[in-house]
């Protein structure tokens, strides 16, 4: 029969435990360091408070692991007293001989307990001073993780480019391996031709470790210094010997070569459409991107964009622009315009193309404008037919239709027989000699103006009459005549 609660006897016995996991830095590396502690276990006896002599009993071993960690090999040994005979337990010692019992209880886990019940009989009376023992072994454990750092390097650069034009060339490293690698460095050397913004061809890219899964990338700005094909590469390094590089990735660097022409008359006249066109080539083997023409006019003269066509866009004083687009290698583009012209002289033309990472192309072209003269010969009579013995009127007009003024216009005129010189009046004074009357040369006639005579000449026979008028200046090569017919009767 159980009784407890009237005899109670705690034993709390040391052993080596471990403590908590802690983790610090040695020589730049992190150790996890399981560190130990005391621990202990609880051993308590539970008795009845008397018992009568020769009556056997049993009481209570309770063995119990009191700290956070788990303790191994425990081992419980029950001496019997003077007076007390052991007589068995539950469960069974693993041994028991001379009044020692002994139990291999093994592991206990952090607040597990293992309790043992025994049996046995007083021969004597007074207090029973029993007592046990027990022992127990607490490991520590280290643990040291093995990892396998690796390195992989990618770089992603532009298969083509323009001589001068800033590109972007990516480097992305990773580690792919199990393990931080540490002092990372990505290191290129560009080939002549390709340098870095900054200036240089070394590239050397540094970081002080890379965890495991993890990646960075870097981005590095360089231009194509001249025209060729170069070939592209990277390698990455890490302590331990750990190594990697990209394969070769070419890069064709081209270049735009613009040429501009201009196509307009050597001579032109005054206040008449000049038809101008501006063409613009792409003579290199690279594409002219964004490119652009412009075209600089002289003042007063206007230009007029063709009907239907893109009309060019103002680009400051008396300049204009066209986009035109990329130019593909030998593509070419030709503009056409009107220009107004209105003032003599040499009108040129100053054309510039331009395109992304092209040198710029000019070229001009002068157009000789001058004014030309061109005089209209006009003679009508007022009267028609004339009585003979009376007067026929002719009034001769000449205009000048042209852009410059007309010189030294002299007028002759002839009659025919049946006729008779009578009075003149004008712009110039006539004196008649015989059959033919001529003015003094008018000295000067503006463009759009007309000057003008009258004739009056005596109808002194019947007959179909001819009134013969010459027109002469300095700006005709042979003279221009008119004749009117005058109906004669009687």
């Amino acid at each position: 029969m159980r009784h407890l609660g009237t005899l109670g006897i705690a034993l709390l016995v040391g052993c080596a435990g471990i403590g908590g996991t802690s983790t610090s830095t040695k020589d730049g590396e992190r150790w996890s360091t399981r560190a130990a502690e005391r621990g202990a276990v609880r051993v308590e006896r539970s008795a009845p408070s008397e018992v009568p002599i020769g009556q056997a009993f049993q009481y209570e071993l309770r063995v119990e692991n009191v700290t956070r960690d788990p303790v191994e090999d425990v081992v419980l040994v029950e001496r019997a007293c003077d007076g007390l005979a052991l007589e068995g337990a539950e469960p069974k010692p693993d041994s028991m001989e001379g009044g020692v019992a002994k139990w291999a209880i093994g592991g206990l886990k952090p607040g597990e307990a293992k309790t043992i019940l025994v049996r046995g009989t007083p021969s004597k009376t007074g207090d029973l001073d029993c007592n046990c023992e027990v022992t127990c072994r607490t490991p520590v454990y280290g643990t040291v993780l093995v990892v396998e750092p690796k390195l992989a390097l990618a770089a992603e650069t532009p298969a083509a480019a323009l001589a001068g034009e800033t590109i972007t060339l990516s480097y992305t490293v990773s580690n792919p391996g199990t393990g931080r690698a540490k002092t990372v460095a990505v290191t290129a050397t560009l080939p002549e031709g390709v340098e870095r913004i900054e200036g240089g061809r070394d590239v050397k890219l540094e970081l002080a470790e890379l965890a495991a899964g993890a990646s960075k990338t870097f981005k590095v700005p360089a231009w194509a210094t001249k025209t060729g094909s170069f070939a592209l590469r990277a390698n990455a390094t890490a302590e331990g010997g750990l190594a990697a590089e990209t394969p070769e990735t070419p890069l064709v660097v081209t270049q735009p070569v613009l040429a501009v022409s201009v196509a307009a008359p050597e001579k032109w006249i005054l206040e008449r459409p000049l038809l101008c066109s501006v063409t613009v080539k792409n003579g290199g083997d690279g594409d002219a991107r964004e490119a652009r023409l412009e075209v600089a006019l002289p003042k007063p003269h206007e230009l007029v964009a063709e009907a239907g066509k893109e009309a060019p866009r103002s680009a400051g004083a008396n300049r204009f622009a066209w986009a035109l687009g990329t130019l593909k290698p030998g593509e070419e583009r030709t503009v056409e315009f009107h220009v107004k012209v209105k003032a003599a002289g040499d009108l040129t033309l100053d054309a510039s193309a331009s395109a992304f990472c092209a040198a710029s192309a000019t070229a001009s072209k002068a157009t000789a404008v001058a004014g030309v003269a061109a005089l209209l010969l006009d003679v009508a009579d007022a009267i028609d037919p004339v009585v003979v013995g009376g007067d026929a009127v002719y009034r001769i007009a000449v205009t000048n239709q042209g852009t410059a003024a007309a010189t030294n216009i002299a007028i002759a005129c002839e009659i025919e027989d049946g006729m008779e010189a009578g009075a003149t009046v004008g712009a110039t004074e006539g004196k008649a000699e015989g059959r033919t009357i001529a003015f003094a040369p008018l000295p000067s006639l503006a463009p759009g103006e007309t000057a003008t005579w009258k004739v009056v000449v005596r109808a002194t026979k019947e007959g179909d009459a001819r009134f013969k008028v010459s027109l002469r200046s300095d700006q005709l090569e042979r003279p221009v005549e008119e004749t009117e017919s005058t109906r004669l009767f009687k």
